[in-house]
């Protein structure tokens, strides 16, 4: 089942009325069956958080910022400057223009997102 607000499976559905509108679904009986199967599936479910890291990220998206990020390789902390285009829970993309770090190897387009330390507005 679809929510018909969001367009989202009801399992991810985040309209915050949808467990009531699943609970009125219940009272028809040519639906009930699927309705009450979600309602559960979606207590049994509990949706992942964002990670700290992509919280930090999220509001930068579309902006020129200035990432501190951590490196396993060169031990210790490094800056990448440049508009970052998307960010996921894996990788923070960044426009191949206009970047630059002061990483030992250079700048780069994507950055494991899991290494970001520091946000702020370049």
């Amino acid at each position: 089942m679809y929510c018909a607000r969001c367009n989202n499976d009801i399992v991810n559905c985040t309209c915050p009325d949808i467990e009531d509108r699943l609970k009125g679904l219940m009272k028809n009986p040519v639906v009930s069956p699927a309705a009450e199967q979600n309602l559960r599936a979606r207590i049994e479910f509990k949706p992942k958080e964002k990670s700290k890291e992509l919280q930090i990220v999220s509001e930068f998206v579309g902006k020129k910022a200035s990432i501190t990020f951590e490196s396993k390789r060169h031990n210790g902390l490094f800056t990448q400057t440049g508009k970052i285009i998307s960010a996921s829970e894996e990788m923070v993309v960044f426009d191949p223009f206009g970047r630059y770090s002061d990483y030992p190897e250079g700048a780069f387009d994507c950055l494991n997102t899991s290494r970001v330390r520091e946000v702020k507005e370049a």
